[in-house]
C-alpha cells in the first residue's frame, strides 16, 4: 500500500483522534526529520469548502497566538485544494489523554486532581490574557505528557472575543460538548474567559467524583446546565475539604459573574489541596505530574511589564524557580532550540538532585535522559549512547522492562545504536522492544509502528559480510 505524503513533505505514520471536522494524524517531517501531528479537515463535511477552509485558518492563527509550554505549537498551516484540502502541522505530544486516564482509573486522588488543575489553570490564564476563549474542557482535549506536564489540546472552537478571530462560528449554531457547557453555551451569548471556568468546574467534578455533575440526553443535559443545582462534591466524597467543595460550587454557579475572577485565582486556591514540595506527584496506576509550586501560572501582562522596566536588577530564573520550574525550563530551552544551555540545565539539576539520595533518584534520571537527548541533537550520538545505557541498566534495576521510562530509554539506545550502524545490536534491542509494546498495546499503536519503521531501515542497510 503506498504512503500518504501530504504537501510533498509529511509522511502519515497512523490515525491519532477524530473529530466533527476532520482527523488528527501522527506524520513524519520529511524536510525536519521529526515527527508531528497534522490535522486535515475531513472531506465530505457539510457546508460550503470555503468557509470550513477560512475557519480553519482562524483556528491556526488563534493557536499560533498562543505561547506556552502547555498548548501546541503551530509549524505550518496550508491550502492545498487541489490534492490534500486544508491542514495544519503541530508539535506531537507524546502522553496519555485524561480521559483514556479516567477510564482505567475512574475517580482520582485529590491531590492529583489538584495538581493537574493548577497546571490547566496556567494553560486557561494564558490563554485568557490574550482574549482566547477554548470553549471545549473536557478530557478528551487534555494530555499529560511523559515529562509530568500537562497540555490543553484543539483550539477549534476557540473564540477570541472582540476581536477579528473571534468571528469563527456560524451565527445560531450552539458549539461545544453538552455535558461541559456553561449555561451561558447553550443561550449563544455572553461567552467570557468564565465561561471557560465552568467547564473547568465541571472537569473537577468528574475527576473527583468518578462522574460529571449532570448527565442525561442532549435535552436534559440543556435543562440541568441552565437551571438545576449540582449536589455537592463534599456529600459524595467527604474526604473533599469544605474550601475544595466551595470553590467547585463557586465554578459551577449559572450565573459567570458569581464564578471566580479568572483562572489566576482558582490556581491559588487549588495550590491549597497540592501538595508542596519539588519533583514529581506520583501515584500507582497514574502518570507522574510535576509538582506545580512554582511552574504553572506566568506573571499578568502588567506585572511583565512592570519587571521590563526594572532591568536587569531581578534575579534570575534559575534562582527563582524549584525543582519542577527549572526542569520545565530547560525543557523550554530544548523546544526554543537552545540545546547546549538546555543541556547545562538538565545536567546542574541532575548533579544537585543526585544529592539528595535515592528519594530523588526517578527525577534524577529523567534530568539525565533529557541530557543524553540534547546530546542526539548536538550530534554527539557515541556519548549520549553510552550515557543513555548507563540509565538504562541502573533503570532495570528498579523498574520492569515495560515501565514507560524505561521504554523511551531502550527505543533511545535502539535508534543510537543504529545510527552507529551496530546494526546487529540495534536489531535486538529493537526487536525485543517491539514485541513488548505489540504485547502491552496492540500491532497499531503509534509507538509500535515507529520501532517497525526503525527495524525496517536496518533491514534495509546493507549488512555487513
Amino acid at each position: 500500500m503506498p504512503k500518504r505524503v501530504i504537501g510533498q513533505r509529511y509522511e502519515i505514520r497512523g490515525p491519532i483522534k477524530s473529530g466533527g471536522m476532520g482527523h488528527v494524524w501522527r506524520a513524519y517531517d520529511a524536510v525536519l526529520e521529526r515527527d508531528v501531528a497534522i490535522k486535515v479537515i475531513r472531506q465530505g463535511v457539510a457546508g460550503d469548502s470555503d468557509e470550513l477552509a477560512q475557519r480553519f485558518r482562524h483556528e491556526a492563527l488563534i493557536h499560533a497566538k498562543l505561547d506556552h509550554y502547555g498548548i501546541p505549537k503551530v509549524h505550518d498551516a496550508l491550502l492545498d485544494a487541489a490534492a490534500d484540502g486544508v491542514y495544519m502541522v503541530m508539535e506531537l505530544v507524546q502522553g496519555e489523554s485524561l480521559a483514556e486516564i479516567i477510564k482505567v482509573s475512574g475517580r482520582l486522588p485529590i491531590h492529583w486532581t489538584a495538581s493537574l488543575g493548577v497546571h490547566l489553570c496556567a494553560i486557561l490564564h494564558h490563554a485568557h490574557e490574550i482574549s482566547v476563549v477554548h470553549r471545549d474542557i473536557k478530557p478528551d482535549n487534555i494530555m499529560v505528557a511523559f515529562d509530568g506536564t500537562v497540555r490543553l489540546l484543539d483550539f477549534g472552537i476557540a473564540v477570541a472575543p472582540d476581536t477579528e478571530l473571534g468571528r469563527l462560528t456560524t451565527t445560531g449554531k450552539m458549539v461545544g460538548t453538552y455535558i461541559y457547557m456553561a449555561p451561558e453555551q447553550f443561550e449563544q451569548s455572553n461567552i467570557t474567559p468564565r465561561t471557560d471556568l465552568y467547564s473547568f468546574g465541571v472537569l473537577l467534578y468528574q475527576l473527583l467524583i468518578g462522574k460529571p455533575p449532570f448527565e442525561g440526553s442532549t435535552v436534559q443535559l440543556m435543562r440541568h446546565h441552565l437551571f438545576s443545582s449540582p449536589v455537592a462534591p463534599r456529600s459524595l466524597r467527604p474526604e473533599i475539604d469544605a474550601q475544595l467543595d466551595e470553590l467547585i460550587m463557586e465554578l459551577l454557579a449559572k450565573s459567570p459573574g458569581e464564578r471566580p475572577e479568572g483562572a489566576l485565582e482558582v490556581s491559588r486556591r487549588l495550590l491549597n489541596h497540592s501538595p508542596i514540595g519539588p519533583g514529581y506527584l506520583s501515584y500507582p496506576g497514574l502518570p507522574d505530574l510535576i509538582h506545580p509550586t512554582t511552574v504553572p501560572v506566568p506573571p499578568s501582562r502588567s506585572n511583565r511589564i512592570a519587571a521590563r522596566k526594572r532591568g536587569s536588577e531581578s534575579p534570575s530564573a534559575a534562582n527563582i524557580l524549584s525543582v519542577p520550574g527549572r526542569f520545565a525550563a530547560a525543557l523550554r530551552l530544548f523546544k526554543d532550540g537552545r540545546i547546549r544551555e538546555a543541556l547545562v540545565a538538565y545536567q546542574e539539576l541532575a548533579e544537585e538532585l543526585g544529592k539528595s539520595g535515592t528519594e530523588r533518584a526517578v527525577e534524577v534520571h529523567k534530568c539525565r535522559i533529557r541530557a543524553a537527548i540534547c546530546r542526539i541533537k548536538l550530534n554527539q550520538e557515541k556519548q549520549a549512547l553510552e550515557e543513555l545505557q548507563i540509565e538504562l541498566k541502573e533503570l532495570l534495576l528498579v523498574y520492569p522492562a515495560t515501565n514507560p521510562l524505561v521504554l523511551e530509554v531502550r527505543k533511545y539506545v535502539g535508534i543510537l545504536l543504529r545510527v552507529l550502524q551496530r546494526f546487529s545490536e540495534s536489531a535486538v534491542v529493537l526487536t525485543e522492544l517491539h514485541s513488548d509494546l505489540v504485547r502491552a498495546h496492540g500491532p497499531d499503536h503509534e509507538e509500535a509502528l515507529a520501532v517497525r519503521n526503525e527495524l525496517i531501515k536496518i533491514r534495509r542497510h546493507p549488512q555487513p559480510g
